[in-house]
């Protein structure tokens, strides 16, 4: 993974303890109350207040403002929000053997992350769930989306072109897994630029605008 990029997975965050003005403990269930699964993060180490060079061993979090996808805070004071979602940095996401059941089935967990890219500006890139209906025409897929909780595609097929990374992020980079050679019917993953997603709840994934969402 390059120094300046960030894997980032979004949760539902249900903030159970304040430990600061910006550091909360929070469950991923609103049911759970086994205090042993609660998520600690620290909203001050966002991706906006941490310079990319430092991201993959400082940042904890996706940042609230300007395009970002956490929701709660981002300070616990009165009118602090406590329900949301906070996109957790790979590393401190890994860091709870509970989430690895994140998120239920039949979703995937690229449904719910982000990838974060420094590249002479902010690129970002959420993950969606797609399935190839018809074979490829150069680098154009034919492709339908899975909507979020949804165990079958929905909503018109698309065209995306594999090849522009203003619309999706390239194969190469590890990420997206639907390339111009997978055959009708594959399932996988499809990472779309922030630049043609909807603005959505972002605590699921955006379904680009194209889409009929």
């Amino acid at each position: 993974m390059p120094a300046n990029q960030l894997l980032l997975t979004g949760v539902p965050a249900f903030v159970g303890e304040v430990l600061g003005p910006t550091r909360v403990k929070f469950f991923v269930d609103e049911k759970q109350s086994n205090r042993g699964n609660m998520v600690e993060v620290d909203l001050a180490k966002n991706t906006q207040a941490i310079a990319a060079a430092a991201w993959a061993q400082d940042a904890e979090c996706d940042h609230q403002t300007h395009g970002g996808r956490t929701t709660i805070g981002p300070t616990f004071h009165r009118d602090a929000k406590h329900v949301g979602c906070v996109y957790l940095a790979e590393r401190i996401f890994t860091r709870y053997p509970f989430l690895a059941s994140w998120p239920p089935k039949p979703d995937e967990r690229y449904q719910y992350q982000l990838v974060l890219r420094a590249n002479g500006g902010e690129e970002r890139y959420h993950g969606f769930k797609v399935r190839v209906v018809s074979a490829a025409v150069g680098s154009l897929a034919h492709v339908e989306f899975f909507a979020v909780g949804e165990s079958a595609p929905s909503g018109v097929p698309q065209w995306i072109d594999l090849a522009d990374r203003d619309v999706c992020d390239p194969q190469a980079n590890g990420f997206t897994t639907i390339t111009p050679a997978s055959p009708v019917g594959t399932i996988g993953a499809l990472f779309m630029s922030s630049r043609v997603i909807a603005a959505d709840v972002p605590n699921h994934p955006k379904i680009p605008p194209y889409a009929g969402r």
